[in-house]
Protein backbone atom coordinates (compact mmCIF):
# COMPACT_ATOMS: atom_id res chain seq x y z
CA UNK A 1 0.00 0.00 0.00
CA UNK A 2 2.87 2.37 0.75
CA UNK A 3 4.07 1.86 -2.84
CA UNK A 4 0.70 2.92 -4.23
CA UNK A 5 0.24 5.77 -1.74
CA UNK A 6 3.68 6.92 -0.48
CA UNK A 7 4.11 8.41 3.04
CA UNK A 8 2.29 10.11 4.59
CA UNK A 9 -0.53 9.50 2.16
CA UNK A 10 -0.39 5.76 2.89
CA UNK A 11 -1.41 6.34 6.53
CA UNK A 12 -4.31 8.55 5.45
CA UNK A 13 -5.35 5.97 2.86
CA UNK A 14 -5.37 3.19 5.47
CA UNK A 15 -7.62 5.28 7.71
CA UNK A 16 -9.97 6.02 4.80
CA UNK A 17 -10.22 2.31 3.97
CA UNK A 18 -10.85 1.30 7.59
CA UNK A 19 -13.42 4.09 7.93
CA UNK A 20 -15.23 2.83 4.82
CA UNK A 21 -15.49 -0.55 6.57
CA UNK A 22 -17.32 1.05 9.48
CA UNK A 23 -14.40 1.41 11.90
CA UNK A 24 -14.41 4.58 13.99
CA UNK A 25 -11.87 7.07 12.63
CA UNK A 26 -10.18 7.56 16.03
CA UNK A 27 -9.69 3.83 16.42
CA UNK A 28 -8.47 3.53 12.84
CA UNK A 29 -5.92 6.30 13.45
CA UNK A 30 -4.87 4.73 16.75
CA UNK A 31 -4.39 1.34 15.10
CA UNK A 32 -2.35 2.83 12.28
CA UNK A 33 -0.13 4.76 14.69
CA UNK A 34 0.37 1.68 16.85
CA UNK A 35 1.41 -0.30 13.78
CA UNK A 36 4.04 2.34 12.93
CA UNK A 37 5.41 2.40 16.48
CA UNK A 38 5.74 -1.38 16.73
CA UNK A 39 7.30 -1.69 13.28
CA UNK A 40 9.87 0.97 14.19
CA UNK A 41 10.77 -1.03 17.29
CA UNK A 42 11.25 -4.17 15.21
CA UNK A 43 13.29 -2.23 12.66
CA UNK A 44 15.76 -1.07 15.31
CA UNK A 45 15.87 -4.47 17.02
CA UNK A 46 16.94 -6.13 13.75
CA UNK A 47 20.71 -5.39 14.14
CA UNK A 48 20.73 -7.09 17.55
CA UNK A 49 19.21 -10.20 15.96
CA UNK A 50 21.90 -10.07 13.30
CA UNK A 51 24.68 -9.88 15.89
CA UNK A 52 23.21 -12.75 17.92
CA UNK A 53 22.98 -14.87 14.78
CA UNK A 54 26.54 -14.03 13.74
CA UNK A 55 27.82 -15.02 17.20
CA UNK A 56 27.21 -18.63 16.20
CA UNK A 57 30.24 -18.35 13.89
CA UNK A 58 32.20 -15.21 14.86
CA UNK A 59 32.09 -11.79 16.53
CA UNK A 60 32.07 -8.49 14.61
CA UNK A 61 32.78 -5.31 16.60
CA UNK A 62 31.28 -2.94 14.01
CA UNK A 63 28.05 -4.94 13.88
CA UNK A 64 27.95 -4.93 17.69
CA UNK A 65 28.27 -1.12 17.85
CA UNK A 66 25.46 -0.70 15.31
CA UNK A 67 23.30 -3.14 17.28
CA UNK A 68 23.93 -1.32 20.56
CA UNK A 69 22.98 2.06 19.10
CA UNK A 70 19.91 0.62 17.38
CA UNK A 71 18.76 -1.10 20.58
CA UNK A 72 18.86 2.24 22.41
CA UNK A 73 16.56 3.71 19.74
CA UNK A 74 14.16 0.74 20.00
CA UNK A 75 14.01 1.05 23.80
CA UNK A 76 13.42 4.81 23.53
CA UNK A 77 10.48 4.24 21.18
CA UNK A 78 8.98 1.63 23.51
CA UNK A 79 9.42 3.78 26.64
CA UNK A 80 8.06 6.86 24.87
CA UNK A 81 4.98 4.96 23.77
CA UNK A 82 4.57 3.49 27.26
CA UNK A 83 4.73 6.92 28.91
CA UNK A 84 2.16 8.35 26.52
CA UNK A 85 -0.24 5.45 27.01
CA UNK A 86 0.02 5.64 30.80
CA UNK A 87 -0.56 9.38 31.11
CA UNK A 88 -3.41 11.20 29.40
CA UNK A 89 -2.10 14.66 30.47
CA UNK A 90 1.30 13.82 28.95
CA UNK A 91 -0.39 12.68 25.75
CA UNK A 92 -2.31 15.96 25.57
CA UNK A 93 0.84 18.01 26.18
CA UNK A 94 2.77 16.17 23.48
CA UNK A 95 -0.11 16.53 21.03
CA UNK A 96 -0.42 20.24 21.78
CA UNK A 97 3.33 20.75 21.41
CA UNK A 98 3.37 18.93 18.07
CA UNK A 99 0.35 20.98 16.97
CA UNK A 100 2.10 24.22 17.88
CA UNK A 101 5.14 23.24 15.84
CA UNK A 102 2.92 22.27 12.88
CA UNK A 103 0.97 25.52 13.26
CA UNK A 104 4.12 27.49 12.48
CA UNK A 105 4.25 25.86 9.07
CA UNK A 106 0.52 25.65 8.44
CA UNK A 107 -1.76 28.20 10.05
CA UNK A 108 -4.86 25.98 9.68
CA UNK A 109 -3.47 23.49 12.19
CA UNK A 110 -5.27 23.69 15.54
CA UNK A 111 -2.94 22.67 18.43
CA UNK A 112 -5.89 21.95 20.71
CA UNK A 113 -7.40 19.60 18.18
CA UNK A 114 -4.08 17.79 17.96
CA UNK A 115 -4.01 17.54 21.75
CA UNK A 116 -7.49 16.02 21.74
CA UNK A 117 -6.55 13.57 18.98
CA UNK A 118 -3.44 12.34 20.78
CA UNK A 119 -5.41 11.99 24.00
CA UNK A 120 -7.98 9.95 22.08
CA UNK A 121 -5.18 7.76 20.73
CA UNK A 122 -3.95 7.25 24.30
CA UNK A 123 -7.40 6.19 25.42
CA UNK A 124 -7.81 3.64 22.65
CA UNK A 125 -4.54 1.77 23.21
CA UNK A 126 -3.73 2.42 26.90
CA UNK A 127 -4.93 -1.01 28.04
CA UNK A 128 -3.43 -2.94 25.14
CA UNK A 129 -0.06 -1.32 24.53
CA UNK A 130 2.23 -3.73 26.39
CA UNK A 131 0.22 -6.81 25.37
CA UNK A 132 0.04 -5.59 21.79
CA UNK A 133 3.80 -5.01 21.63
CA UNK A 134 4.49 -8.43 23.12
CA UNK A 135 2.31 -10.08 20.46
CA UNK A 136 3.36 -7.92 17.53
CA UNK A 137 7.16 -7.92 17.89
CA UNK A 138 7.57 -11.70 17.36
CA UNK A 139 5.34 -11.48 14.28
CA UNK A 140 7.39 -8.63 12.86
CA UNK A 141 10.62 -10.47 13.61
CA UNK A 142 9.30 -13.30 11.43
CA UNK A 143 8.66 -10.68 8.75
CA UNK A 144 12.28 -9.50 9.05
CA UNK A 145 13.50 -13.07 8.65
CA UNK A 146 11.31 -13.50 5.56
CA UNK A 147 12.87 -10.35 4.07
CA UNK A 148 16.34 -11.66 4.91
CA UNK A 149 15.46 -15.01 3.34
CA UNK A 150 14.45 -13.27 0.10
CA UNK A 151 17.84 -11.53 0.03
CA UNK A 152 19.58 -14.85 0.73
CA UNK A 153 17.70 -16.63 -2.06
CA UNK A 154 18.43 -13.79 -4.49
CA UNK A 155 22.15 -14.14 -3.74
CA UNK A 156 22.02 -17.91 -4.12
CA UNK A 157 20.06 -17.71 -7.39
CA UNK A 158 22.67 -15.36 -8.86
CA UNK A 159 25.34 -17.98 -8.32
CA UNK A 160 27.03 -17.13 -5.01
CA UNK A 161 27.43 -20.45 -3.20
CA UNK A 162 27.66 -21.25 0.48
CA UNK A 163 31.39 -21.82 0.09
CA UNK A 164 31.75 -18.15 -0.89
CA UNK A 165 29.26 -16.62 1.57
CA UNK A 166 27.48 -18.58 4.27
CA UNK A 167 23.79 -18.12 4.96
CA UNK A 168 24.62 -16.88 8.47
CA UNK A 169 26.86 -14.10 7.09
CA UNK A 170 24.23 -12.98 4.57
CA UNK A 171 21.26 -12.98 6.95
CA UNK A 172 23.24 -11.36 9.78
CA UNK A 173 24.53 -8.58 7.51
CA UNK A 174 21.02 -7.97 6.16
CA UNK A 175 19.55 -7.65 9.65
CA UNK A 176 22.31 -5.28 10.77
CA UNK A 177 21.73 -2.89 7.84
CA UNK A 178 17.91 -3.24 7.95
CA UNK A 179 17.36 0.11 9.78
CA UNK A 180 18.38 1.78 6.49
CA UNK A 181 14.90 0.86 5.19
CA UNK A 182 13.91 4.01 7.09
CA UNK A 183 14.78 5.96 3.94
CA UNK A 184 12.31 6.33 1.01
CA UNK A 185 11.44 3.19 -0.97
CA UNK A 186 12.86 1.01 1.80
CA UNK A 187 16.28 2.59 1.53
CA UNK A 188 16.79 1.56 -2.10
CA UNK A 189 20.36 2.25 -3.10
CA UNK A 190 21.53 3.05 0.43
CA UNK A 191 20.73 -0.32 1.99
CA UNK A 192 21.83 -2.15 -1.15
CA UNK A 193 25.24 -0.47 -1.30
CA UNK A 194 25.83 -0.94 2.42
CA UNK A 195 24.88 -4.62 2.32
CA UNK A 196 27.08 -5.26 -0.72
CA UNK A 197 30.01 -3.52 1.02
CA UNK A 198 29.49 -5.60 4.18
CA UNK A 199 29.34 -8.87 2.25
CA UNK A 200 32.30 -8.13 -0.01
CA UNK A 201 34.32 -7.39 3.12
CA UNK A 202 33.72 -11.03 4.08
CA UNK A 203 33.55 -12.83 0.74
CA UNK A 204 35.91 -10.67 -1.34
CA UNK A 205 35.50 -7.84 -3.86
CA UNK A 206 35.26 -10.37 -6.72
CA UNK A 207 31.68 -11.02 -5.58
CA UNK A 208 30.62 -7.39 -5.97
CA UNK A 209 29.06 -7.64 -9.44
CA UNK A 210 27.07 -10.75 -8.49
CA UNK A 211 25.87 -9.18 -5.24
CA UNK A 212 24.71 -6.05 -7.06
CA UNK A 213 22.74 -8.23 -9.49
CA UNK A 214 21.25 -10.11 -6.54
CA UNK A 215 20.09 -6.87 -4.94
CA UNK A 216 18.31 -5.92 -8.15
CA UNK A 217 16.45 -9.23 -7.95
CA UNK A 218 15.68 -8.60 -4.28
CA UNK A 219 14.24 -5.17 -5.09
CA UNK A 220 12.03 -6.53 -7.85
CA UNK A 221 10.53 -9.04 -5.41
CA UNK A 222 10.17 -6.68 -2.43
CA UNK A 223 9.16 -3.45 -4.18
CA UNK A 224 7.57 -4.20 -7.56
CA UNK A 225 5.51 -7.24 -6.50
CA UNK A 226 4.01 -5.56 -3.36
CA UNK A 227 3.33 -2.47 -5.49
CA UNK A 228 1.31 -4.54 -7.96
CA UNK A 229 -0.55 -6.27 -5.11
CA UNK A 230 -1.32 -2.91 -3.55
CA UNK A 231 -2.67 -1.63 -6.86
CA UNK A 232 -4.91 -4.69 -7.15
CA UNK A 233 -6.21 -4.03 -3.65
CA UNK A 234 -7.00 -0.39 -4.45
CA UNK A 235 -8.87 -1.40 -7.58
CA UNK A 236 -10.76 -4.10 -5.67
CA UNK A 237 -11.62 -1.70 -2.85
CA UNK A 238 -12.95 0.91 -5.27
CA UNK A 239 -15.00 -1.76 -7.02
CA UNK A 240 -16.57 -3.12 -3.83
CA UNK A 241 -17.04 0.26 -2.11
CA UNK A 242 -19.38 2.73 -3.76
CA UNK A 243 -18.43 6.39 -4.21
CA UNK A 244 -20.72 7.60 -1.42
CA UNK A 245 -19.08 5.30 1.14
CA UNK A 246 -15.60 6.46 0.09
CA UNK A 247 -16.60 10.11 0.39
CA UNK A 248 -18.11 9.53 3.83
CA UNK A 249 -14.90 7.79 4.91
CA UNK A 250 -12.95 10.92 4.03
Amino acid sequence: MSMVAPPTADSVFRIVVLRSWGIDIDRAAAGGTSNILVFYMARWIAPLLGVLLLLTVRFDGTYALVAAGSLVVAIAIFVGGLLVTRSRPLAERLGRLAGQVAHRFRSKVDPERWATSVAGFQGHIADRYRTGVALSIPTLIVKLLVDASIALLAIRFIGVGSDQLSAVEIVAAFLVVFPLTLFPFQGIGILDATLVAALTAVGGVELEAQLVAAMVTYRVVTLVVPGLLGLLFVLGWRHTTDREEREQAR
